[in-house]
């Protein structure tokens, strides 16, 4: 209960009606001052890819007292101020579906945090839903505040007291890509002078969710008149819960009879009878719903008031936010934990991406039949009374994984649809790697991209706009759900064609993202360069000599810059209880002949107990000779790769110990290498290597040149 307050007694006692309409100018400080910055939100200059606009103000409840604002005031409309020390100009627009929301904050401004609901208080209300315009205008000059071209007029007015916490404002704008015309709004940092006593909770690319708070604050004037009457409030806590909960309700009501509110009568579950008389009571809800609350006061001077809050407690109702982690138990077996909240009453969970339901287990383990895999998993959670809600998140299952940089943060805008990073990579694994998905941090982009992932021998260093230099060694999608989460936990699962698998060596990677029917966006972060290692994979071995770069546009081009390290991380498996998955990829860059490079392609990779194939395509006499070692380093004659020209094809390498050589014989330009490959499980793990001989009479003084190299694991 609050009494007439000394200052509403010092405006009557000047004469002043009491629907007098005042204003004051948020925050303190700044009716006259000008702001230092300018910003489009809560509404935008220009069309935009932003799905909205979500912007939340506290403004502390000192910006009122220090203007002299002590006492409780209806709030009746809102006006923003446009950019100050400004001569320009903008044309005006209207936006279809606005939603302002007021309470008196939760919290102090200095507490706010990126939970908008959190900051709200117990009295929070839609102040206004509908359309709002921007009036065109022009700027007043320079050294002179901004015109106010957005007015807002409240179809009901907010109470607001001062002495009860600091004031929440709400602006959501679900469709900012109006164009009115390149105007901004007059705003102020924390380098402000005055420094504003406020913070902004804002929400873009992640909206409807928040992006983050800072101190960019916007000039905000509001209109009032000092409250007379009877106003009754209340709220409830919890509001909402599970069936058997007992609701706290707490009397709000202002009043300003200086005798204060007479009689309380509530109606706590929507039936139209009286549930009590008292001024704060408690009620048990057994029932599941969403219950209805009204509040009806008296008082000696006014007629008694009523506030009805509709489906204001949720019993066993309310919305469950579903969210789950995941655990390793083995590879390929994973354990899945529940973390929705509140706590549901029954899941069902989609582990394999098929739409069927494969457990309705809180927790359920779950084995696949591969250990290395990206995923789409679906948890639908319900309560007692209602639901199912849902989240799919697509993740990668692996045992193993190795991450590029610290995936913090990630930058790099471009009109292109077509983005890429180039980096540097040594595998020091013995046995090699099979790398089956990426998680991939996105930059800004919300919606679906593909991925393509490229190989080079040694480096990219020198390659960056030679095309021949690379293979394509898997292609993937994934969907970004909201850009800007860049965690394993919650980044972006890259499911591949096919894992690839790299044997130990020094290679350059190309990563290229696309989205045709838009906009990319470069996924980097500028350092530390690293190099960043984990006992089998190194990103950035050389910082120095190959930091990494971005790539814009067409496929390796040389647009780009540098440094620029790649924002993600390879899931892979190995040799050694890691899931022994078999692999077969390619390692070096064969040379040209008549027909081009001539490429190794397997029916299969090298599982225990299989015929493997692998076919040698481009040959101008279909014939050739696969030979195939133990070494891609060594050999009787020097190291490896050897330079072939010195045999009469230039331009050609050995990249592989010819340990055992076969004559292929073939048609139609291609041939094909038989490998049976024993089951016995001793050979897990074995690595072995193959470059074929493409003869080519009459091209070269050899009359051969050589294929691209390729390394394969025998495993399961």
């Amino acid at each position: 209960m609050h009494r007439l307050s000394m200052g509403v007694l010092a405006l009557a006692a000047t004469g002043a009606s009491a629907l007098a309409q005042f204003s004051v100018v948020l925050p303190n400080g700044f009716a006259t001052t000008m702001a230092n910055t300018a910003n489009a939100f809560p509404f935008a200059s220009t069309a935009t890819a932003f799905p909205g606009l979500r912007i939340q103000h506290v403004y502390d409840s000192g910006d009122f007292t220090a203007q002299n604002v002590t006492y409780p005031i209806l709030v009746t409309g809102l006006r923003w101020r446009m950019a100050d020390n400004s001569t320009a100009s903008w044309t005006g627009g209207t936006y279809a579906n606005v939603t302002i929301s007021m309470s008196t904050a939760a919290v102090d401004y200095l507490a706010t945090t990126t939970n908008y609901a959190t900051n709200h208080g117990a009295n929070l209300a839609v102040v206004y839903s509908g359309p709002v315009t921007v009036q065109p205008g022009v700027g007043n000059g320079v050294g002179l505040p901004g015109p106010y071209a957005v007015s807002v007029t409240l179809p009901a007015p907010f109470l607001y007291d001062p002495a009860l916490g600091d004031l929440a404002i709400e602006v959501d704008n679900p469709s900012p890509a109006t164009n009115w015309g390149g105007g901004t709004f007059a705003t102020m940092s924390t380098v402000s002078s005055p420094v504003p006593a406020a913070k902004r909770v804002y929400g873009s690319t992640l909206y409807p969710n928040a992006n983050g708070v800072d101190g960019n604050i916007l000039v905000q004037e509001i209109t009032y008149t000092p409250a007379s009457g009877l106003y009754s409030a209340f709220s409830g806590s919890p509001a909402a819960g599970p069936t058997g909960m007992t609701v706290a309700f707490t009397d709000h009501t202002y009043t300003s009879d200086p005798g204060g509110v007479t009689s309380w009568n509530w109606d706590l579950d929507g039936d139209g009878i009286v549930d009590s008389t008292v001024q704060n009571p408690t009620f048990t809800y057994n029932t599941c719903g969403a219950y209805t609350v009204s509040l009806t006061t008296t008082d000696a001077t006014h007629a008694p008031n009523t506030l009805t809050r509709t489906g204001y407690i949720q019993v066993g109702i309310s919305p469950i936010t579903p969210s789950f982690t995941y655990t390793a138990l083995a590879a390929g077996v994973f354990q899945f934990t529940d973390t929705s909240t509140p706590t549901p009453s029954s899941w069902a969970w989609d582990l394999d991406g098929d739409g069927i339901t494969d457990s309705t287990a809180q927790n359920p383990v779950w084995a696949y039949a591969s250990p290395c895999t990206a995923v789409p998993i679906t948890l639908s959670v319900s309560s007692t009374c209602a639901g199912p809600w849902s989240t799919t998140r697509p993740i990668v299952l692996s045992p193993l994984a190795a991450t590029a940089v610290p995936m913090t943060g990630g930058n790099g805008t471009t009109g292109n649809p077509v983005v890429g990073n180039m980096f540097d990579i040594t595998v020091t694994a013995p046995e090699g790697i099979n790398v089956c998905a990426l998680t991939q941090g996105i930059y800004t982009h919300v919606g679906p991209f593909t991925a393509d992932v490229y190989i080079t021998e040694d480096t990219y260093i020198g390659k960056e706009g030679n095309a021949a230099a690379w293979r394509l060694v898997a292609t993937g999608s994934g969907n970004c759900v909201t850009a800007g989460a860049l965690s394993p936990a919650t980044g972006y699962a890259v499911a591949l064609n096919s894992p690839f698998y790299l044997p130990r060596g020094n290679y350059g990677v190309a990563i290229y993202l696309s989205q045709p029917g838009g906009t990319m966006y470069v996924c980097y972060t500028n350092g530390p360069l690293g190099p960043y290692a984990n006992g089998d994979i190194t990103f950035f071995p050389n910082p120095a000599a190959a930091p990494g770069r971005s790539n814009t546009g067409t496929l390796f081009n040389n647009t780009g810059f540098t440094p620029r390290c790649w924002n993600g991380m390879f899931h892979y498996t190995k040799a050694g209880g890691n899931g022994d998955v078999a692999g077969y990829g390619f390692m070096g860059s064969g040379c040209a002949g008549s027909l081009g490079v001539s490429h190794l392609t397997p029916n299969h990779a090298p599982t225990l107990g299989s015929a493997v194939a692998v076919t040698v395509d481009n040959l101008p006499a279909n014939v050739a000779i696969m030979m195939t070692g133990f070494s891609n380093t060594n050999w009787l004659l020097g190291a490896l790769p050897f330079d072939l020209g010195v045999y009469g094809a230039p331009g050609c390498k050995l990249r592989v110990s010819p340990d055992a050589n076969l004559l292929l014989l073939g048609a139609g330009n291609q041939a094909a290498w038989p490998f049976n490959v024993p089951n016995s499980p001793g050979l897990i793990g074995v690595t072995m290597f193959n470059q074929a001989v493409v003869l080519n009479p009459g091209f070269n003084a050899a009359g051969a040149v050589g294929s691209d190299a390729a390394g394969m694991m025998i495993g399961l």
